[in-house]
């Protein structure tokens, strides 16, 4: 499978109605949110299994807020990079999806 950035145009970023500001807002970031994505997925292929909790905790992510990782993870599972493989609990003994890349 090649990879192809997921929604990868700016519409999925404005609406109908925002000026061009922020159009050109989203089109500089576009490219930041791939990359992102892809950075997300090859940590999946390079660690295994884990929770939005462990991907928040690797080195690689520091920085990033937790949304911003989820949101990126979440759109890396519409476009069928990652599955849910299971369950398990947190430290706060909370049960949480367990995430794994579907492989090329």
């Amino acid at each position: 499978m090649t990879w192809l950035p997921f929604d990868a145009n700016i519409f999925t970023l404005v609406r109908e109605g925002d000026p061009e500001t922020s159009r050109e807002a989203a089109a500089s970031v576009l490219p930041l949110r791939t990359e992102l994505q892809r950075r997300i997925y090859t940590a999946f292929l390079q660690h295994g299994p884990m929770t939005d909790a462990e991907l928040l905790e690797l080195p690689e992510f520091r920085g990033y807020g937790p949304s911003t990782l989820r949101t990126r993870r979440s759109e890396l599972h519409r476009a069928g990079r990652l599955q849910v493989v299971g369950s398990r609990n947190n430290r706060a003994q909370r049960r949480m999806l367990l995430w794994a890349a579907v492989r090329e």
